[in-house]
């Protein structure tokens, strides 16, 4: 009888423990069900879509809601914006607070030829032609070129595209340059180590244009940029900028200073040069007229001014040009005393722009020098 009842009292016991144990499971259960399990921050890259609420849940956990963003920047579903932002749902009557980090580790990527040919002595290519930089910042960006180049040398040259976003990803891509024999440029070296260049029948020192008995333009040439002085006297439009300048000047002292002649055709030097060479014969009108392909009027940088004869020699405005031209940008081309270097006679009244910093140097303090002394060039036919 003892047995028996010892034996209810352990099922009674064993009963209500299962029952218990049943109990605490069921309310764990009940209340883990209750529980969300979710990622309070995630981060994600720049052009990435804007996360939705099942980015942040877990697997096993899934619920409808939607998220709603404090001020989140997007397009097109997709963010472009590096930041911090904020959002929130709602779960079980409670406000749950989520963050983004938006970050942009990514390069730009550079989409570009790998090799850039040239021939030598001519201008500088367009690197950037053909270029392309993307993003996923979708930022506006320009790529740069970088290295060491000489175009007036034949080789190639290792140079490198670089170009940065905003967050300082930077990408570098390397491209080639190949300076090629350009057979159209002829290069020699003055008797004061100038380099003359002959770049295809036009001769160049430090970019200036040199034309004198020596040295001539092709009959086809023809400089870019004419505009006219009085309606019909052309120029180069920077030439007349400068001239404009002088004339104003000289105005507000009262003088007198116009200009007479400027650019002419190769044609329209011939004409004049043949017409004097009926009228003194060919030695002396080579004195002070230049053969068609030599003066200096057909670059249009040069101007004859007011009389052009000996007339115009010590007036009021040809004594100023001679102290003040250079500050302007011209020179006295012709000077006095400088006959057989320039091959021409003294012309006070033909000024030729050369820019302010040449032209201060060949006025040397008001003893001008000629272009030929200056560069150790000859003028002779």
């Amino acid at each position: 009888m003892k047995n028996r009842t010892r034996k209810n009292k352990l099922l009674i016991i064993g009963v209500s423990l299962l029952v218990i144990l049943v109990i605490v499971c069921a309310s764990f259960f009940l209340f883990k069900s209750n529980i969300l399990k979710y990622k309070k921050e995630i981060t994600i890259e720049v052009g990435d879509n804007v996360p939705t609420i099942a980015d942040y849940l877990y697997k096993d956990d899934q619920i409808d809601q939607e998220i709603v963003w404090e001020q989140l920047p997007s397009l097109d579903g997709k963010i472009f914006e590096v930041g911090e932002y904020h959002g929130k749902f709602v779960y079980n009557d409670e406000e749950i607070v989520i963050t983004l980090v938006v970050k942009d580790t990514t390069p730009p990527v550079i989409t570009s030829p790998d090799d850039i040919e040239m021939l030598a002595y001519e201008q500088d290519p367009n690197f950037l032609e053909n270029v392309t930089v993307t993003d996923n910042s979708m930022e506006d960006i320009t790529a740069s070129v970088y290295g060491e180049y000489d175009t007036e040398k034949v080789g190639e040259y290792i140079l490198y595209y670089l170009a940065k976003d905003s967050s300082g990803n930077e990408a570098r891509k390397e491209l080639k340059l190949v300076v090629k024999d350009n057979p159209n440029v002829k290069v020699s070296t003055s008797s004061k180590n100038y380099t003359i260049k002959n770049y295809y029948g036009i001769t160049y020192i430090e970019n200036n244009v040199i034309v004198n008995k020596t040295y001539s333009l092709p009959n086809n040439y023809v400089p870019t940029n004419l505009t006219t002085i009085n309606g019909y006297i052309r120029v180069v439009d920077y030439v007349k900028e400068a001239f404009d300048n002088l004339k104003a000047a000289s105005a507000g002292l009262g003088l007198n200073i116009y200009a007479s002649s400027g650019y002419r055709s190769y044609a329209d030097q011939n004409y004049i040069y043949n017409n004097y060479v009926k009228i003194d014969g060919q030695e002396i009108a080579d004195t002070y007229s230049a053969r068609a392909g030599y003066s200096e009027h057909q670059t249009g940088l040069a101007i004859d001014l007011n009389t052009i004869d000996s007339s115009f020699e010590n007036t009021a405005e040809s004594n100023w040009l001679q102290e003040h031209c250079y500050e302007f940008g011209f020179i006295i081309r012709y000077p006095k005393g400088k006959e057989n270097i320039t091959g021409y006679m003294y012309e006070p009244w033909h000024i030729r722009y050369v820019g302010k910093e040449l032209a201060e140097k060949l006025y040397n303090n008001g003893s001008w020098l000629t272009i030929e002394e200056y560069y150790g060039i000859e003028s002779k036919y």
